[in-house]
C-alpha cells in the first residue's frame, strides 16, 4: 500500500515532529501512528466501532485523542496504543474536533448529532460542561484551559465559552 496509501484524511503531527496520526482506511476504525521521515506505520490499533473522525495530540504528545462515528471520544497513550480515557455518550453519533489544554489536563470534542460540545477533566473522568452549539467541527481549548473556541461547519460563526459554565463569552 505504501506509505502514504490506503490511509484516511484527518493528520496531526506529533509535539516533536517524528511522528504524525492519521485514521486507517476508510470506516476501519484504525488509528495509525506513522513516522516522519518514512511514512511507515509504527504502531497501529483499533480505536473506534467504525469510523476515525478526528485526532489530536497533547502539546507534550503524551495523549492522542481521538473522535469517531461510534459516540466516542477516547484518549491514547500513543507510546504503546493503550486506552488512557473515553467518553461515550450511547447513540451518540459522530464525534469530532478533539482538543486537549496545554496542560494536557482537560480535553473538549463536539458530538454533532447533540448539537453539543463536551469538556471534560482528564483526571476524574467527569464532564466540566457543554456547549450547545449546532455544527461545530472543531474545537481548540485555550492554553490556560479556561476557554474554548469553537468552529462551525458553515464557517461563518465562531463561539468563545469558558470551559468551567459552558457560558458563552461571545460569537
Amino acid at each position: 500500500a505504501g506509505a502514504g496509501r490506503g490511509i484516511g484524511g484527518t493528520v496531526a503531527w506529533g509535539p516533536d515532529w517524528s511522528v504524525w496520526v492519521t485514521e486507517g482506511p476508510e470506516e476501519s476504525g484504525v488509528v495509525d501512528l506513522r513516522d516522519a521521515r518514512t511514512g511507515e506505520s509504527v504502531r497501529s490499533w483499533t480505536g473506534h466501532e467504525i469510523d476515525v473522525n478526528d485526532v489530536a495530540f497533547s502539546a507534550d504528545g503524551t495523549l492522542l485523542a481521538t473522535t469517531g462515528d461510534d459516540g466516542a471520544l477516547r484518549v491514547w497513550d500513543p507510546a504503546t496504543g493503550r486506552l488512557a480515557q473515553e467518553f461515550v455518550i450511547p447513540d451518540g453519533g459522530v464525534v469530532w474536533g478533539p482538543s486537549f489544554s496545554a496542560d494536557g489536563t482537560t480535553v473538549a470534542a463536539s458530538w454533532l448529532d447533540f448539537g453539543a460540545v463536551r469538556i471534560f477533566d482528564l483526571a476524574t473522568g467527569v464532564e466540566r460542561s457543554s456547549v450547545a452549539q449546532e455544527g461545530a467541527l472543531a474545537t481548540s481549548l485555550s492554553p490556560d484551559g479556561a476557554s474554548v473556541v469553537l468552529g462551525n461547519v458553515n464557517a461563518d460563526e465562531v463561539v468563545v465559552a469558558e470551559t468551567a459554565t459552558g457560558q458563552r463569552r461571545f460569537t
